[in-house]
């Protein structure tokens, strides 16, 4: 519902008196990211799924766009705590989305908090484009020998 309610917000269709407390106090941490860093998502790329043919892996960003700071970012929206994982997982959005003309995409993941303020984490780190692939291509080994079965197999 969180992530629902941040589209319509993105897309200026919000009704915020039909928001549930709870959901709207995440909403609200939202738009001061927004705010704050001046962040503009491309709605072509708002949970738009997304393949990398070459390394044969998917995913579906949350948002991918520009901001003050950055013209290229991909924000991953988050309301449970901090794991470390995260940055792998916007490492493989970074893949799989088209290429940017400014080159790799700055990549972070805002966490919505229930006091209404946003906790931003950034993900700097280069290597872990290369931790993101080992563990495709260690999926893919293990789907190769029969270690993992197929999703939806």
């Amino acid at each position: 519902a969180v992530h629902a309610a941040c589209r319509y917000l993105d897309e200026g269709d919000l009704y915020r008196p039909t928001l549930d407390p709870l959901i709207r106090v995440r909403v609200e941490a939202y738009q001061k990211f927004k705010d704050r860093v001046g962040f503009k998502p491309n709605p072509k790329f708002t949970e738009c799924p997304q393949h990398s043919h070459v390394y044969s892996v998917g995913t579906t960003p949350d948002r991918e766009g520009q901001s003050n700071k950055w013209p290229a970012v991909i924000v991953e929206i988050k309301t449970g705590t901090f794991e470390d994982w995260w940055a792998i997982q916007t490492a493989i959005q970074d893949i799989c989305l088209p290429t940017s003309p400014h080159g790799k995409r700055f990549r972070m993941a805002v966490e919505l908090r229930d006091d209404g303020e946003p906790a931003v984490h950034e993900f700097r780190e280069r290597s872990d484009y290369s931790v993101a692939l080992g563990a495709i291509s260690t999926y893919h080994w293990k789907l190769n020998h029969g270690l993992v079965k197929p999703k939806g197999g």
